[in-house]
């Protein structure tokens, strides 16, 4: 006679009540086929900087097959007091619920390179993770940050007011908290690197991904351990150019509260509606930025007082990659 607990575990035909429902009476929980693979950590994240060319890049390794990439670029959880307090169990059935557990989870989060703290907090959760930083001349770094700034409204000084007011900040040391100044990449990368082993860490320039995309995409993929002959249809494509206008006045803050907007919003299914809203949300912001003409330099004044503040952070940063750095201005002898 066969074993009840054999019975219970074994799936009964269909419309016949189960060992379980009919002992206990309660309907036994089916979960689904993959549930038992659902994957609890990320495997790699594009860390940033901002400005360098990270979203190029999260476009270049979303087509691999091996690979799923978050579509929402920018969904930071360790620098999100909010997402944190709800969890990661959560923050990945939010953002992850479609990817498959048997590729290799990433997303790029620009911001994960402006907080001295954020290292540490990853650590804890992801102490395997591997990172990616993408760094650019600081100076077209820092210039393409104040044209954001100035197209978001989010920036009044002239160049050169918000240039005296970085040094002044720089100089001083008296940077309150744990921000970085944008740029300096050196002491963000060697925070990372107290707790993250160096094969874990892949440090890039936007420079070479600019000359060479196909090298550089395919350092990466070895990096992550995958196909990496892939060539995406998309290489060499710039995304998120950076600019000092919009397209139109209306901003990707606006356009969510406007009432046509959330009257399109609230006819999607409801289990549909968050992630339908960020997506588009995030394709708005990277559309409605005007490029700027090629010709608008920085002032050679405002270049060299960058340099001067940067060189320094610079040195340093070649000591630790044990590399130069492809920027002719810090170049020595």
């Amino acid at each position: 006679m066969p074993d009840l607990l054999s019975r219970a575990a074994t799936p009964e035909p269909s419309g016949r009540t189960n060992f379980t429902e009919h002992v206990l009476g309660r309907p036994q929980k089916r979960l689904p086929p993959q549930a038992s693979l659902k994957k609890q950590n990320l495997d790699f994240i594009i860390i940033g900087a901002p400005k360098c060319g990270t979203t190029s890049l999260h476009r270049y390794l979303q087509p691999h097959p091996e690979l799923y990439l978050l579509p929402e670029k920018e969904v930071p959880f360790f620098t999100n007091p909010e997402y944190c307090a709800k969890g990661w169990d959560w923050y990945l059935d939010e953002f992850f619920a479609q990817a498959s557990p048997k590729k290799l989870w990433g997303k790029a989060t620009p911001q994960y390179m402006s907080r001295l703290e954020t290292p540490e907090k990853i650590y804890a959760q992801l102490p395997q993770v591997k990172l990616i930083a993408l760094l650019r001349n600081p100076i077209d770094c820092t210039y393409s940050w104040y044209k954001m700034m100035v197209k978001r409204n989010q920036e009044k000084r002239t160049l050169a007011e918000a240039i005296d007011k970085k040094l002044h900040l720089g100089v001083l040391e008296q940077r309150q908290g744990p921000d970085v100044a944008l740029g300096e990449y050196s002491r963000m990368l060697t925070e990372y690197r107290k707790f993250f082993p160096r094969d874990q860490l892949l440090v890039l320039f936007t420079e070479d991904l600019k000359k060479d995309p196909r090298a550089v995409l395919k350092r990466v993929l070895r990096f992550l351990e995958v196909d990496e002959n892939f060539v995406p249809r998309n290489l060499g494509t710039h995304y998120h150019v950076g600019g000092s206008r919009r397209r139109i006045a209306l901003d990707e803050h606006a356009l969510a509260k406007h009432p046509l907007f959330r009257k399109i919003i609230d006819h999607i299914p409801v289990r549909y509606r968050n992630v339908v809203e960020r997506r588009f949300l995030f394709w708005f912001m990277i559309w409605n930025t005007r490029p700027d003409s090629p010709d608008q330099q920085m002032p050679a004044e405002a270049r060299e007082r960058l340099r001067q503040f940067f060189s320094e952070d610079v040195r340093r940063l070649e000591q630790l990659l044990n590399e130069r750095v492809p920027w002719r201005e810090f170049a020595t002898v």
